[in-house]
């Protein structure tokens, strides 16, 4: 992936190849979901929990148009951006967001013009940047899975028996959580 570009999903072009160049995003945090509430009848609010939620985000991608590109070309470019997909970034490939663009767009469409300034607003369900599928062979004794994610999420294990011969004395055990 070329500096300053993203790809949507891993079976389209980068939008480098459109012309379309990034000068910013922002996928610093998420929105923390209020956790306080007021009660009826009652001065001042109270906290409900001690755990923090985050709500769907919102990651802005300014953008710059650097090549020339016809009236269809913007529309099979519109057509790929507003299905929800996964959204990787030049400076972290091996990270991606889900998301989809949920608005409508801005851009006026001049076929002949370069230098254009425009804003994606991607709404993202998951509010986190996520890592793509893992599969890891499991070994006789002790297995370790190296979570690299930023929050707490949760995580699917799948044991699938690949052999001829049944599968017995299958074991998963949790037996601690590292914070950092």
């Amino acid at each position: 992936m070329t500096p300053n570009s993203f790809n949507i999903g891993r079976l389209y072009n980068s939008m480098d190849d459109w012309g379309i160049k990034v000068i910013a995003y922002d996928p610093f945090s998420p929105q923390k979901r209020n956790r306080h509430i007021s009660v009826p009848k009652r001065h001042g609010r109270t906290e409900m929990g001690v755990e923090r939620y985050y709500d769907s985000r919102e990651i802005r991608v300014d953008c710059l148009l650097t090549k020339h590109l016809t009236k269809a070309e913007f529309r099979e470019i519109a057509y790929q951006l507003h299905y929800t997909n996964d959204i990787y970034f030049w400076d972290e490939p091996e990270k991606f967001y889900r998301c989809e663009l949920f608005e409508s767009v801005g851009v006026d469409v001049f076929p002949k013009e370069i230098n254009r300034q425009f804003t994606l607003p991607f709404r993202c369900d998951i509010p986190f940047a996520m890592n793509p599928l893992q599969i890891m062979p499991l070994d006789r004794g002790y297995n370790t899975i190296n979570y690299e994610g930023t929050a707490e999420t949760p995580t699917i294990i799948t044991v699938r028996n690949i052999g001829t011969t049944p599968v017995s004395h299958v074991i998963l055990t949790r037996h601690r959580r590292i914070t950092r």
